[in-house]
């Protein structure tokens, strides 16, 4: 299961409301309605989700799959609505207050943390992965290849 939070928008929003979503979540993101029930009552709702799929360009697998990785871009990269630490921050925040701080969100905002005042770079590349470069294990298997040097 997944939890999440319904917003009921006014039909007079939302076309606005629409299109500042779609702006903001066109990188990487499909548009999906989907059936909710809601936990309290019970209720089956409609609702729009926005989810990432690995068939769109802008998804990248490693992230989901290397934490590491994910938290440096993170810590990088900024949107639409700004620097996406900020973003990740404000979800944290909502996660913990809701009981959910035991999940992997939680924990890439933390690793994120860890690099704060810290060079973070990001190495995207293609190719074998003959020695495990483009997963982060090196040759020996387990040895942390994230740690972090002065550049």
């Amino acid at each position: 299961t997944t939890g999440g939070v319904l917003y009921t928008v006014p039909e007079e929003l939302a076309e606005r409301c629409l299109a500042e979503l779609d702006f903001r979540e066109k990188g990487g993101y499909a548009r999906d309605c989907i059936d909710v029930v809601e936990g309290a009552t019970g209720s089956t709702a409609r609702a729009l989700l926005y989810r990432g799929t690995p068939d769109n360009p802008a998804f990248w697998t490693r992230c989901a799959r290397d934490p590491d990785f994910a938290a440096a871009v993170i810590s990088r990269a900024v949107g639409p609505s700004g620097p996406n630490r900020e973003y990740l921050f404000r979800l944290e925040a909502f996660l913990e207050a809701n009981g959910e701080s035991a999940c992997g969100t939680v924990d890439i905002a933390r690793r994120v943390r860890r690099l704060d005042g810290r060079r973070a770079a990001v190495v995207h590349g293609a190719g074998s992965d003959q020695y495990g470069q483009m997963t982060g294990r090196s040759m020996e298997e387990g040895t942390d290849v994230h740690e972090l040097g002065e550049a």
